[in-house]
């Protein structure tokens, strides 16, 4: 324990030399482990960089917004007094009580930025979308079916395995259940379904009546097993799915993008430019605007001309607005000059002052993206307003990550420390160990 315990503390040390004077956003989750306790877990993402803070046995506490927030304001000071981060933001999924936390914790901390979870966001879009009463979407229930009937008889199972080595020279592909939680799964499960159409679809034709057998010979099993097999022999079928896998994939596109770790609030726009949702909380409306226009690669390139809401006055009372919420003060006129000769693309930001199609090869040798917070700071002069007053704006709305994905994937972690096994495993002991392996 002692032993762990040290090597947690030597790696919060690497952890704050290495995030100290940046920007962070704050996420919080909460899950059940193995051993049923309620348990809410914290991370920063430093730059598009995720770093585990704590975690809180709130088994015993009544889970409401405002103990909830307490949790959060405790991480907040620590991030600031022990960290020495700069907390921009904070994101947790839709829940009412974290929902009801939001907006506490923005009316207590006016400068922080609260959003939602938009790869949450996306998965609730797809959800919506099998509750159409639709013909074609039920297709997603058979779809279903077929794969739990293959995947709980083995020799079914083994059959199909054989029949795709012969089929797809030599591959054999694992059907993919779908789970709610696994964001692209549903998108994933039909995908591999369509590949193995013809396998499956030869498999039925050829071997019928022993498939017919493989769950046993009792009625109720034999009906079942006829019932999935008229689904695989159906064209129908198969059309269908072919429609849904087509009206899934922007979701599973969308939902990528939003779950990555450098997610930003101007990709979360652009990925949902069509969807009002996106326009439904005009408390932040405007810091979602803004990151696409501090975005030196858009700008205003994307906006139509005629809309009033993006002519230069209209931006530039939404930067008024924004930097007195973060900074405390009105931008001066220096400010006011320099956010101007920006979006007009002129002067010391300029698209080729600021060298972006140099970064932008430099970054796709590198095979990655350009880290905009990275790009504003070189011109930081640490002022605070004037001209580098649009530096600090940019560089704070830009750092921004709008979902909570990494605590999604911390919980994995520590499902994978916390087995049944060590059931008895500490809340604190537990998160030493994750804290570690990463």
């Amino acid at each position: 324990g002692s032993v762990l315990s040290g090597l947690a503390g030597k790696i919060v040390d690497k952890i704050r030399k290495a995030v100290t004077g940046r920007f962070a956003t704050g996420q919080s989750d909460s899950w059940k482990n193995i051993a049923r306790r309620s348990v809410v877990l914290s991370m920063i993402n430093v730059e598009f960089i995720p770093y585990l803070l704590h975690t809180y046995d709130i088994s015993a506490v009544v889970k409401n917004a405002e103990n909830l927030l307490g949790i959060v304001v405790t991480e907040i000071a620590y991030c600031s007094e022990v960290l020495g981060v700069d907390i921009v933001a904070w994101c947790t999924d839709c829940g009412g009580e974290a929902l009801k936390m939001r907006r506490l914790l923005r009316e207590r901390f006016p400068w922080i930025v609260t959003v939602e979870c938009w790869a949450h966001q996306i998965n609730l879009i797809v959800g919506d979308y099998f509750k159409l009463n639709v013909p074609y979407v039920k297709v997603m229930d058979k779809a279903i079916e077929v794969v739990k009937w293959f995947n709980n008889h083995s020799r079914a199972l083994g059959l199909l395995k054989e029949e795709q080595a012969r089929s797809l020279m030599g591959k054999v592909l694992s059907l993919i259940l779908p789970v709610i939680t696994r964001w692209t799964s549903h998108y994933l499960s039909c995908s591999r379904l369509l590949e193995l159409e013809k396998p499956m679809r030869r498999l039925v034709v050829d071997s019928f009546e022993v498939l017919r057998l493989c769950a046993g010979n009792k009625p109720d099993l034999v009906r079942k097993a006829e019932e999935v097999l008229s689904t695989i022999a159906s064209p129908s079928f198969w059309q269908d799915l072919r429609v849904v896998q087509r009206h899934l994939e922007p979701f599973a596109i969308a939902a990528n993008v939003t779950q990555a770790n450098n997610a930003r609030l101007d990709v979360v726009l652009m990925t949902l430019a069509n969807l009002y949702r996106v326009f439904s909380d005009p408390t932040e409306r405007e810091v979602f605007l803004l990151a696409l226009v501090l975005n030196p690669y858009v700008r205003t390139r994307c906006f139509n001309r005629r809309n009033p809401l993006v002519t230069p006055g209209s931006l530039w009372q939404m930067v008024q607005r924004q930097f007195h919420r973060m900074f405390g003060e009105d931008p001066d006129a220096e400010f006011e000059i320099t956010f101007t000769e920006y979006i007009k693309n002129i002067g010391e930001f300029s698209d080729a002052a600021m060298d972006l199609d140099g970064k932008k090869k430099r970054a796709a040798k590198m095979k990655s993206d350009v880290n905009l917070v990275a790009l504003w700071r070189q011109f930081d002069t640490d002022v605070k307003n004037g001209r580098n007053g649009l530096v600090k704006l940019a560089m704070r709305i830009l750092s921004i990550v709008p979902n909570s994905a990494a605590t999604e994937r911390s919980f994995s972690d520590f499902g994978a420390v916390q087995t049944k096994q060590r059931n008895r495993l500490g809340i604190e002991k537990a998160r030493q160990s994750v804290l570690v392996k990463v």
